[in-house]
């Protein structure tokens, strides 16, 4: 796995772990039961304990997060962790950051979809519009160039991308410029950051 997509990786876990602290205080396996589901409902993939105890270690490392142990009568001790002012304020600067990766990745794209509230009207504005220009020119012609892989040589069947990839690709395209417009829409919807933390963001 490559520098890039460990980052991407990385931050969609933070996002997604910091969004349920953000509703309460949260037992450890309850993050790793949560993203479990989730990650097989959305990609079909699963998620081990190095992934996220080493992610809420970070936390607590940086202030994001704090640590509490609670004592339990005859279970072992159960470990509580709980964002902090520093950790909302990370995650809505997160969301707001809008990189030229959060246009040009879909993941990252939707991820910021999914915490639309938490994104400024301004930020929504330009992630919208960005992500909708990169689409556009991205829609494949006839005249777009192919990348011929080396192995097949001139056996390589070129026709076989467009009789079967590139419909699938345009329509992929197509329904995501359909979600831009949705969205669209939703741009001045109320943002639900506390204005204490707005000016901190710009």
């Amino acid at each position: 796995m490559d520098t890039t997509t460990k980052r991407r990786l990385f931050m969609y876990y933070d996002a997604l772990i910091l969004s349920l602290m953000m509703e309460k205080p949260i037992h450890g396996y309850e993050i790793k039961n949560y993203l479990r589901v989730f990650n097989r409902n959305i990609n079909g993939t699963e998620i081990s304990n190095n992934t996220v105890y080493p992610l809420l270690a970070k936390f607590e490392k940086k202030g994001i997060a704090t640590k509490q142990v609670v004592e339990q009568d005859n279970k072992p001790s159960k470990i509580i962790y709980e964002i902090t002012s520093t950790g909302r304020e990370y995650f809505y600067k997160m969301m707001n950051t809008i990189s030229r990766s959060a246009i040009t990745s879909r993941e990252e794209f939707c991820m910021r979809l999914v915490f639309f509230p938490v994104i400024t009207p301004q930020n929504r504005k330009k992630l919208l519009e960005e992500r909708e220009t990169f689409l556009l020119e991205a829609i494949p012609t006839e005249e777009s160039p192919i990348y011929e892989p080396p192995l097949y040589e001139d056996s390589y069947d070129k026709d076989v991308i467009y009789s079967s990839l590139m419909p699938y690709y345009t329509a992929l395209i197509a329904e995501e410029l359909k979600l831009i417009d949705f969205y669209k829409q939703r741009i001045d919807a109320p943002c639900l950051i506390p204005d204490e933390v707005l000016p901190n963001l710009k």
